[in-house]
């Protein structure tokens, strides 16, 4: 019984008129309004986690600029430290030489030195106290006293500067092997801020450089105020960048971002912290939130209005047809009236024949209007004034309102062009929903917004998307499609192809650090576009190489040209307060002469620059003889591979003899340097220069320095019957520095033939250790920890200094073979040679002399007071039996 009383009920509400014309109208704005939730809260999500982002970002980038400073500052120190002048205690020059640093390093407030006690002997500044300022009371000289590494204190206020600083110091180690004292500098703190940082704070954020103890050394915005305050350090823990949030007394949300700022060696001796209040932060997100809201509440007003006027529309069925028009036409123009006078939204509605019959005072202002009604009865061709961009009027047909308008549907555009009634134009993105009454058009309801600053935003990212940050050129991928454009556009027009490279940026790098590079950059960047049209489309394809385009297929007025480009290049460039000049290799290719195909045309160039670079040509345009080398080098790659399973290498053996070797006598054996031989079964005996190149760079390069490692061991063991003591030197590359398993490997050859490990030497070069420095010098530490001996090959032939040397594991130092060869007609390549040999020395090394080819060569380095000499005048290449007969002769 209650079921059928149900049953009617619910047949009762659905038989009425207005019920079914409610629960129509619910129908069809329901999945509207979830879909704009849907992208409103999308929209918040969004904006919301890219304020977050740009937050941590700034922390990070003041973060790395500060790490970067106190390392650059540690290493000075390091440097200082082991300085003759501090190491020999020669304190009458020692004030001369700090002052002169501290006038030209305006980083620091004060350089000094202390004894072992901790009393001043040497400083910068003029020190008031005439026995030495006592220091040994503070922390960071305790610290640095008993620790290799470099300390870094709190924040204190400078004895003798009288300022606020941080203080950096480490141990200065006598030549008696006994700690002369210490080394320290007390840092000026404003170097402390990324002034780059500053324009990146959001209103109201706050910037501070605390110490470990969370006592402040600088804040932005910059308030001295503040200096020596004291706020929640960065978490010990962690040593990534850490998010927090607190709330203040008067109510208000803060997010925190801190992450530490501190030495390699002492990451939580510095440290970022960032604040920003929520309501900052959050702001735009929230904007657009509201204003989403704000647009739904709108849409569901105007559903629920409509749906109860059809209600109304139904109770009043004693009205004639046209009194219920006439009166809903009314209400609804009142009702739309009220709800656009409070939209920020352009909206405007038209008729079936596109007249505007109604609109906002949003709608008005974006047009140039004066007032809505302005706007009324004029069609909305003539009204918004449709035209192309650059003015030309475009007829209606092809206007997609008006089709849309013929069709009854709804559109949405995002790309259309509007015009304001005083002539000037903006884009807009706009939605027409079409309303139906009685099978037929009733209106159209048309909403838009203003989208150029969305626009701007586009534009900036197409232009980041096609140029590189760092220089503002060209990139990689735009080049490369302006060349397939201007391929596809004219397939037989010359032209000409320009890659070039850098000599030597690596090693800048590595010398002035990574900043100094990115400014080398930029300045031969500015060079190159100050010489250059806009039609030579410069760009910068990654690290230090360039290419552009020249509208020329002759190769004598290209290479004009290009020479002209070397020449500048070529005039020295100012970084850090020095005069670094370097060069650059050019390769040339033409189309089409050369080629069609980008891809091949790009490969035809940098082949060409390779060899400008290997041959120091400066310049060179692309032969095909360059294709077949390399080929040539593929056909042999295949061979190698060959070679080393059917055992065609050979092991030659060079010896090396002591000049002066303390208990040594002058020219006892020291040990051989084994160099490797290809015996090929067609070719004969083919020198290492063909082979080693093409091993270095393919993945035979492991198990080929694996097998001479171990025939160096074996041969190395088997010598000891005949001298023993006798040691073997092997050359290894960077690919066997930056393979993990290597250390394992030569432990290994050792054990299986029972050799003293000190007995075994790896020569490794500058460059080898530059290509990745750390993991390089992880695979350093793990092999001197074995007792293997460690030499650096080459030395002088790059850009490495002593300063970074003395942080190598290393026991030798070896002075390339293009020093030693000429220094007897030289007096200034001699004075070269004897500044290494007395550096090396005070580093505590081995010098080690090759290429020694005449006796007058061997006694001037003996007289110089160098270690060891090695060159055919001592003893070539030979084989194992010819070395066992040098040894017994010996």
């Amino acid at each position: 019984m209650s079921d059928s009383r149900g049953t009617g009920l619910r047949a009762r509400l659905l038989d009425s008129l207005r019920a079914r014309l409610f629960l129509a109208v619910l129908a069809a704005i329901v999945p509207i309004l979830g879909g704009l939730g849907y992208y409103v809260w999308y929209q918040y999500q969004s904006l919301a986690s890219e304020n977050e982002r740009e937050a941590e970002t700034l922390v990070s980038m003041t973060a790395a600029y500060d790490r970067a400073l106190i390392n650059d500052a540690s290493d000075v120190l390091h440097t200082l430290a082991n300085s003759p002048i501090l190491r020999q205690e020669r304190w009458g020059e020692c004030r001369g030489y700090l002052a002169f640093l501290l006038g030209r390093l305006p980083r620091y407030l004060n350089l000094g030195v202390t004894d072992a006690r901790g009393y001043q002997v040497c400083s910068g500044l003029p020190d008031p106290d005439p026995n030495g300022a006592y220091l040994g009371d503070r922390t960071y000289f305790r610290k640095a006293i008993e620790q290799a590494e470099v300390t870094l204190s709190g924040f204190i206020i400078g004895r003798m500067s009288n300022l606020p600083t941080i203080v950096l110091a480490t141990r200065v180690p006598g030549d008696s092997g006994v700690n002369s004292g210490v080394v320290f500098g007390g840092m000026n703190l404003g170097y402390l801020r990324a002034s780059a940082a500053m324009p990146n704070l959001l209103p109201g954020g706050r910037l501070w450089i605390l110490d470990r103890e969370g006592h402040v050394l600088q804040s932005v915005p910059d308030d001295a105020n503040h200096l020596g305050e004291r706020l929640d350090p960065h978490p010990v823990e962690s040593a990534d960048l850490v998010r927090d949030s607190y709330q203040d007394a008067d109510g208000r949300r803060w997010t925190v971002l801190s992450m530490t700022a501190g030495p390699r060696d002492d990451p939580h001796g510095l440290s970022v912290r960032y604040e920003v209040l929520d309501s900052t932060l959050y702001a735009e997100a929230r904007r657009a939130l509201w204003i989403g809201v704000f647009f739904i509440a709108l849409l569901l007003c105007v559903a629920v209005l409509a749906a109860w006027n059809l209600m109304q529309w139904a109770t009043v069925q004693d009205l004639t047809e046209r009194e219920m028009l006439s009166r809903g036409l009314r209400e609804r123009e009142r009702l739309i009236s009220q709800l656009m006078d409070v939209t920020a939204e352009a909206i405007y509605g038209l008729d079936a024949t596109g007249c505007c019959i109604f609109a906002n005072q949003a709608c008005a202002h974006l047009l140039g209007y004066d007032h809505p009604d302005q706007l009324v009865g004029q069609h909305f061709h003539k009204l918004i004034h449709y035209q192309h961009e650059d003015g030309r009027p475009y007829p209606i047909e092809e206007c997609r309102m008006h089709l849309a308008l013929e069709q009854g549907q709804g559109i949405h555009v995002d790309d259309e062009v509007l015009w304001r009634r005083d002539g000037t134009c903006f884009p807009a993105e706009y939605w027409s929903y079409p309303i139906w009454q009685d099978g037929r058009l009733e209106f159209c309801l048309v909403t838009f917004l203003d989208i150029s600053e969305r626009r701007a935003q586009q534009r900036a990212l197409a232009y980041q998307a096609a140029h590189d940050p760092l220089t503002g050129l060209l990139n990689r991928g735009e080049i490369l499609r302006r060349l397939q454009a201007r391929v596809e556009q004219d397939p037989e027009t010359p032209w000409t192809l320009v890659m070039s490279n850098l000599d030597g940026f690596k090693e800048v790098n590595v010398a002035l650090g990574h900043e100094a590079g990115d400014r080398l950059l930029q300045a031969v960047a500015q060079r190159l576009d100050g010489l250059l049209d806009a039609s030579c489309a410069l760009a910068r394809l990654g690290s230090d190489e360039f290419a552009f385009l020249l509208d020329t297929g002759n190769e004598d007025q290209a290479r004009a040209k290009v020479l002209v480009l070397l020449s500048v290049l070529r005039e020295p460039f100012a970084l850090n307060e020095l005069q670094i000049r370097i060069s650059c290799s050019f390769g040339l290719a033409l189309h089409p002469g050369h080629a069609r195909d980008p891809d091949e045309l790009v490969r035809c160039a940098d082949t060409a620059m390779r060899r400008a670079k290997r041959d120091g040509l400066g310049i060179a345009v692309f032969n095909p003889q360059d294709s077949v080398s390399v080929q040539d080098h593929l056909l042999l790659r295949g061979e190698l591979r060959a070679a080393l399973a059917q055992g065609q290498f050979l092991l030659h053996l060079q010896p090396k003899i002591f000049l002066n070797g303390g208990e040594q006598t002058r020219g006892a054996p020291m040990g051989f340097e084994a160099l490797v031989r290809w015996q090929h079964p067609e070719q004969g005996l083919i020198p290492p220069g063909r082979f080693i190149p093409v091993i270095e760079v393919s993945d035979l390069i492991h198990p080929f320095t694996l097998w001479v490692v171990d025939q160096a061991v074996a041969c190395c063991a088997r010598l000891q019957a005949i001298h023993p003591g006798v040691g073997m030197a092997v050359n290894v590359s960077a690919r066997n520095l930056l393979d993990g398993a290597f250390p394992r490997q030569v432990l290994d050859a050792l054990r299986r033939h029972g050799l003293d490990p000190a007995l075994l030497e790896l020569e490794v070069t500058e460059s080898a250790i530059m290509a990745d420095p750390a993991r390089a010098l992880d695979s350093l530490h793990a092999l001197h920890a074995l007792g293997v001996r460690l030499s650096i090959d080459d030395f002088g032939t790059g850009y490495s200094s002593f300063a970074y040397l003395h942080r190598l594991p290393v026991d030798a130092l070896k002075i390339d073979q293009s020093f030693v060869a000429g220094m007897a007609a030289d007096a200034d390549m001699r004075a070269i040679v004897r500044s290494i040999i007395e550096m090396s020395h005070t580093l505590g090394l081995t010098v080690i002399a090759e290429g020694i080819e005449t006796r007058e060569t061997l006694d001037l380095l003996w007289g110089m007071g160098c270690d060891v000499g090695q060159g055919y005048f001592i003893g070539r290449p030979a084989a194992e039996s010819s070395a066992v007969a040098w040894l017994r002769d010996r």
